[in-house]
């Protein structure tokens, strides 16, 4: 808890000194890269202050000017930090609805034009998608937890098929992520981090440009099936899915 309580406190002051600062240097000068760096900054800040070290791997899959939509698993509190500096692009996200009420942080995900969704209400799911699509033709890249929640157990949780939808219709490929080391630092529910050595994989992209709507289970499968072969056995458990049973659950 001690830990937990100490990375809070560093990540939060450190958001208090820099934010305000930030948010109105990129709103004066319209520079979005500026807040991201600010943003990593901050991320190795919490990354040290939790004790965790990160190895990247599969770098090489990466071309420099594709724009992606990237999918990792979610494991816990901690993988989207190392996600994120992980991550060569700067990157959008589909955001759900609470983190657009918190101060400064309210702020900086409208001036990164990441997408707000309420995931009780298919609507907003439907227009997050639409939104979503509309930035990826545009050039952007995006972040997408396909789980779209933390796992409780560890194990690789359902799908929700909103990110493959945005993918088919913009045709930007897909770059399945493997996180590990992240559920052993911190689990869902509990205030307490665990010193612990963090892997990020990055599997080759899939290209979607071919595919229909009617083909989002068999993209579903490709990646979850990607994401399976970097995990631990333990953790892969009841992961890999065959043709006919890709798992699957709302929009978003």
């Amino acid at each position: 808890m001690f830990r937990a309580l100490v990375t809070l406190i560093g990540v939060g002051l450190y958001i208090l000194l820099t934010g305000p600062f930030s948010l109105l240097i990129t709103w004066i000068f319209g520079t979005d890269h500026f807040l991201y760096s600010v943003a990593r900054v901050g991320a190795r800040l919490a990354l040290r202050l939790s004790g965790g070290t990160l190895s990247i791997e599969g770098q090489e899959n990466l071309q420099p000017r594709q724009n992606y939509i990237f999918m990792p698993n979610h494991e816990s509190n901690v993988d989207p930090v190392a996600v994120f500096l992980a991550i060569p692009h700067d990157v959008k996200a589909i955001a759900k609805k609470e983190f657009f009420r918190v101060p400064l942080l309210n702020m900086a995900c409208r001036l990164e034009h990441f997408i707000s969704v309420d995931r009780q209400n298919h609507e907003s799911a439907v227009e997050s998608v639409e939104q979503a699509v509309k930035q990826l033709e545009a050039g952007d890249s995006f972040l997408i937890y396909p789980e779209g929640t933390r796992t409780r157990t560890g194990a690789l949780g359902a799908f929700r098929k909103g990110g493959f939808i945005a993918a088919i219709r913009s045709k930007v490929p897909i770059v399945p992520m493997t996180v590990e080391g992240c559920y052993e630092m911190m689990r869902k529910g509990e205030f307490k981090i665990v010193p612990g050595k963090i892997t990020v994989t990055f599997h080759k992209p899939i290209d979607p440009s071919h595919l229909t709507l009617e083909d989002r289970d068999t993209l579903i499968l490709k990646v979850r099936n990607a994401i399976v072969a970097g995990l631990k056995e333990d953790m892969a458990s009841n992961g890999a899915v065959s043709s006919t049973g890709a798992e699957t659950t709302e929009l978003t």
